[in-house]
């Protein structure tokens, strides 16, 4: 099978990780789902379908499977990133034509490490299908088929708006098997004009999101660490000079090395897992030849919104999908998981994986004030109905919540885990006084509440995570060496262009009702579908979609 080949293992000095891995070969237990009818199209890439294939392994496990358990599980051993297809190569008996060649690999492997496993496994085969397993490791696993199709002619057809000519590369997949001017860079086999994004799912109101990135931040959450650049450098020390990818000449990085081995900084997994790590690409890969000018965000567009099997990236991609519109939103959608999931797992720790994510993708979101209600009442004390409404409370506490029910209002800070009210009520204490970005409503625990979670993001600290990133995705991916003032800078571009970028796209995504009674109850029955033989099959799939 074609595969990269693994770098040798190495162990850091302080036990951080067990394994640290270059890269990372397709998994045997997923090889199956890119040989013979693997790869056509499947079920619908929905939320609810990725809903569904959760609770079924959550059902088979009600009492020893967690939320931490499965997160881990899922990103460790289905998330797969950045699989493409081998361009040239046929399948054989002997030879699975796709491997882990993208420009996400690197990032993904360095994820890997930096949310941990949990101890224990799932045995996947014994609760799932084949067919099922190979359905969520697609919906898991980012990835982009760049190269020209043969169906382009139906998907995405030449309109007079369609740029002519071989779409422009991005810098850091040339190579010297491309063919260059002092103008363009042009792959020797052409880019796709609609190029496939993998790893998507399809919301009925909320866009679309990619859910690998959701669950690792999840997972990361609930895992919080805190690793230092310098035990990564050791872990990934290279016996050769990095190679400049941009003119293949041999490049010096000893100063580069230096500051790197005396790094006292370090990277916060629940950063990096989303946001930071996206944005990091945007800077490395698109930086040195766009400097400020880089893109972030892609739009696409499904094939069907009744059916979502395939997701096709705008044409006026140019090469240039290191974040895509759905990582943008899932970025946002995982950061503000990541900080909340784990007080909520405190409190409730048979907490099931698919509750989070139904609860936070429905117009019902977290139920906060429930639980709050809840932990009242034992402060109260047992068997006591209702907290009383002149509970034991002193005035100053009485007072600052009569404030926080005047304007409507409470303060929020992305920054930090336990700023919400989750952590004043779970652990008995006042409520910490935060200077955040912006005010919040104290109802925030939905995706439709986006807006107010990107305005709690601190966008100072999100520079700072980015850049700390960068520093590794370059060492490990042996780019080009940028100036470091000049890569500060782009990151700070970066991080500008996403908030303005990601302001846009919230726009187009559906807002919350504005009162509490539009909200649309949606039951769930067991329903038995029988099927007219004589009706066109696609037509079929669309009904039980």
């Amino acid at each position: 099978m074609l595969q990269l080949s693994l770098v040798p293992n190495r162990s850091t000095p302080g036990g951080f990780v067990n394994q640290i891995q270059g890269n990372y070969n397709l998994p045997e237990e997923l090889i199956r789902c890119y040989r013979g009818n693997g790869t056509l199209p499947g079920p619908p890439h929905t939320l609810s379908f990725l809903l569904e294939l959760i609770r079924k392994i959550e059902r088979n496990n009600p009492t020893t499977l967690d939320i931490r358990l499965l997160s881990a599980e899922l990103i460790h051993r289905l998330r797969v990133d950045g699989i493409e297809k081998v361009p040239g190569v046929a399948e054989t008996e002997w030879v699975t034509p796709y491997s882990p060649r993208g420009i996400m690999v690197p990032k993904y492997a360095l994820l890997r490490q930096l949310v941990s496993n949990v101890p224990g496994r799932i045995d996947f085969d014994a609760f799932l299908t084949p067919f099922e397993i190979c359905n969520l490791h697609r919906m898991l696993s980012s990835s982009v088929e760049p190269y020209q199709r043969d169906d382009e002619r139906v998907t995405c057809p030449l309109t007079l708006m369609s740029s002519d000519g071989n779409a422009q590369a991005p810098w850091i997949t040339q190579n010297k098997s491309q063919k260059s001017n002092s103008n363009r860079t042009t792959f020797a086999r052409p880019l796709s004009r609609c190029p496939l994004e993998r790893g998507t799912s399809h919301t009925a109101d909320y866009g679309t999101i990619a859910p690998g990135a959701v669950i690792m931040s999840i997972a990361a959450g609930l895992m919080p660490q805190n690793v230092r650049i310098s035990e990564f450098v050791t872990a990934y020390r290279k016996k050769n000079p990095y190679e400049n990818l941009e003119t293949m000449d041999m490049a010096d990085t000893r100063k580069q090395l230096e500051k790197l081995f005396a790094s006292l900084e370090s990277i916060d997994n629940m950063y990096a897992a989303g946001l930071a790590g996206d944005l990091a690409e945007v800077c490395l890969y698109q930086g040195p030849a766009l400097v400020k000018d880089v893109v972030v965000g892609l739009a696409g567009s499904w094939n069907d919104t009744y059916l979502p099997r395939a997701r096709y990236l705008a044409e006026t991609h140019a090469g240039r999908w290191e974040m895509t519109d759905s990582e943008i939103l899932a970025g946002i959608d995982g950061l503000f998981l990541s900080q909340q999931t784990p007080q909520l797992y405190k409190r409730l720790r048979r907490l099931r994986l698919s509750q989070v994510l139904e609860m936070y993708y429905s117009d019902r979101g977290i139920p906060v004030t429930a639980i709050e209600t809840i932990s009242h009442r034992r402060r109260v004390g047992l068997g006591q109905g209702k907290p009383r409404t002149g509970g034991p409370m002193s005035q100053s506490s009485m007072g600052k919540e009569r404030e926080q029910m005047d304007d409507g209002r409470v303060r929020f800070s992305a920054k930090a885990v336990g700023s919400t009210r989750f952590h004043a009520v779970f652990d008995g204490e006042q409520e910490p006084q935060e200077s955040p970005t912006q005010k919040q409503t104290i109802d925030v625990t939905r995706a439709c509440e986006r807006k107010d979670i990107l305005r709690s993001i601190e966008k100072d600290k999100l520079k700072q995570e980015t850049y700390k990133f960068v520093e590794l995705l370059q060492y490990t991916t042996g780019s080009v060496v940028v100036d470091e003032r000049l890569m500060q800078s782009i990151c700070n571009a970066t991080v500008d262009r996403f908030v303005e970028q990601a302001n846009l796209l919230l726009d187009t995504v559906t807002e919350c009702p504005a009162e509490a009674g539009s909200f649309v109850v949606k039951p769930n029955v067991d329903l038995t579908v029988v099927l007219d033989g004589s009706r066109d099959e696609y037509h079929n799939l669309q009904l039980i979609s």
